[in-house]
Parts: C-alpha cells; structure tokens; sequence
C-alpha cells in the first residue's frame, strides 16, 4: 500500500483530482426507481453475503473458525485457504466502497491530510 500511496503522490503531487467524466455523478446521486443507488449496491451485497453464509459449506466453515479454528483444522477444514478467502472479500468490498465514496466526492486525494 505504501508503494501505490508513493505513487499516487508522486503522480498528482499531493493535489486532489476531480473532472471525473459525468457518468461518475450517476451512481453517486443517481436513483434506480424511488431508491438511491448507494444502498441498493448495499442490500444487494448484504443479501449475496448473507444467502453464503447461511447456505453454503464456505458459510458455515467461516462461522465454525469464528468460533474455534482449531477445531476446524482438526476436522479437515482448509483453514488457511478460507482465511486468505476471507481477506479477498474484504478488500474487494473495501475498494467497492472506495470507488463509491470517490463517485460521492466527485474527487480523491492521494493522502488523507
């Protein structure tokens, strides 16, 4: 991470960035019926999160390591490869809020100062 924050201030020299093309504006304020954008991508992800974890063997080794992952090693479970999993979602879905909240701000800073 700090390589790409190098690179990105190195790049827009400790400036914001805006002009972003007009498309961006419509998944920041834009509506699908009655309903914002932001939270419909919200409930979409909580319901294809929630229906993995309540319905899946990935779902429910994650729960069984929430509560002793050892067991689940004994018990044949790949731990290490759900763990690693794990990770790749949660950064996939903290660079999907990090696209939305720059679609929002209609600009992005390479430091947070």
């Amino acid at each position: 991470m700090t390589i790409y924050r190098g690179v990105a201030c190195v790049i827009l020299k400790n400036q914001a960035s805006g002009g972003f093309p007009s498309w961006f504006s419509v998944f920041a304020w834009g509506y699908m019926g009655y309903f914002p954008f932001i939270p419909i991508v919200f409930v979409i992800a909580v319901v294809i999160f929630g229906m993995v974890l309540h319905k899946t063997v990935f779902g429910r080794s994650v729960c069984g390591m929430e509560n002793d992952s050892l067991a689940c090693r004994y018990s044949c479970v790949k731990t290490d490869r759900i763990l690693v999993t794990v990770y790749l979602l949660i950064g996939m879905m903290s660079a999907i809020c990090a696209i939305l909240l720059t679609f929002r701000m209609g600009s992005t800073r390479p430091m947070w100062r």
